[in-house]
């Protein structure tokens, strides 16, 4: 009886694709023209039989490698590569492509293919679950914000029921720590509200911060105009957003407490600007400069001096403005104007 005797390198070979044979993950093999000559028993449990196919046509129904899947980068400069593809039967597939030499020393490509449908599922459900968790957290802070405003506002209508300090600071003072507090309770009212709750849209929020303000004090003067210029499309996490919304707040109230004494009209302008779209960037982090101004057309902030800051509002701003690390000059022309400037790092993402 003849025998048929293996070489070493045959044993070898055939042990390696038996083993490839028993994994769980679909495995493949192709040729340098991306035709399967090897598929492992999960790649046929799923797909079925793609023996002496192009990868890209049984799969996806493409005409060309280049137009999905990187496997033809592994052919090109014999380096690994990984990717995410929907299979024919809409799974979501995380393909390991590595170089391969067969027996004849010809380039080949080593496909692994991982279902990952389920994983995607279950991150889709847990990032859902944690959007709801978010907004429940600002849900609530929002809420316990407007109870603290509706204290203040039972505290102050004592003191208004006693005539003597119905017009005094007291009152002036509970108006103002409730403008405060309202000016973050809407920041966690606006991250509830939107789709994304990491940033807020800083052009939607700063329009809904001025009604404030100006509802209190319209009734004084109706004349007073609001001219806002503010760049579209900056979002800003909260601890930029809570800093840089207060200290309009407390210019724009200074301005409608101060500067507008005895006049009949007036005008408050408030600009935002990206100074230089990107300062710095590298891999990880951007930094971009911006540029805020709040200027009006009053006589009343012209009192004021940045060396002698003993009002709580021009002291918060102060604060504030370090806390951002930027810098705040005060111009006295024609107009009363206050121009910061500051610098926001963040992960290389755009603003």
């Amino acid at each position: 009886m003849d025998h048929k005797v293996f070489e070493p390198f045959d044993i070898k070979r055939r042990l390696f694709f038996d083993m490839l044979d028993t994994l769980p993950a679909m495995i493949c093999l192709l040729r340098s023209d991306y035709q399967f000559v090897f598929i492992n028993c999960s790649f046929h449990e799923k797909f079925g039989d793609a023996i002496g196919q192009r990868c890209y046509e049984f799969c996806f129904g493409r005409t060309s490698p280049y137009e999905l899947c990187k496997a033809y980068k592994v052919i090109e400069t014999g380096q690994r590569q990984h990717w995410e593809a929907e299979g024919p039967d809409g799974s979501v597939l995380h393909v390991y492509a590595f170089p391969f030499t067969d027996i004849d020393g010809l380039p080949m490509i080593l496909e692994m293919k991982i279902d990952i449908t389920e994983q995607k599922k279950a991150e889709e459900l847990l990032a859902k679950m944690e959007i709801v968790r978010k907004q429940e957290i600002h849900h609530r802070i929002r809420n316990n914000l407007q109870i603290i405003f509706s204290l203040l506002d039972l505290q102050a209508e004592k003191f208004n029921n006693r005539g003597y300090i119905k017009d005094s600071e007291v009152l002036e003072i509970f108006r103002m720590s409730q403008d405060r507090i309202m000016s973050m309770a809407l920041i966690h009212e606006e991250l509830y509200k939107s789709g994304r709750l990491d940033k807020l849209d800083f052009s939607s929020y700063i329009k809904k911060l001025i009604d404030n303000p100006f509802l209190t004090y319209r009734l004084e003067n109706e004349n007073i105009s609001v001219n806002m210029n503010i760049e579209e499309n900056l979002f800003f996490d909260i601890n930029t957003v809570i800093p840089l919304g207060m200290i309009i707040n407390e210019l724009v109230f200074n301005s409608l407490k101060h500067a507008f004494q005895g006049r009949e009209e007036g005008e408050i302008r408030i600009k935002l600007y990206r100074k230089r779209f990107v300062e710095f960037e590298n891999k990880d982090f951007k930094s971009t400069s911006l540029v805020l101004i709040i200027s009006d057309n009053g006589m009343g902030t012209h009192e004021l001096n940045f060396e002698d800051l003993n009002t709580l509002g021009m002291q918060l701003v102060t604060s504030l403005v370090n806390q951002l690390d930027g810098e705040l000059e005060l111009k006295r022309d024609k107009r009363t104007e206050f121009t910061m400037q500051f610098t926001l790092t963040e992960k290389n993402k755009f603003i």
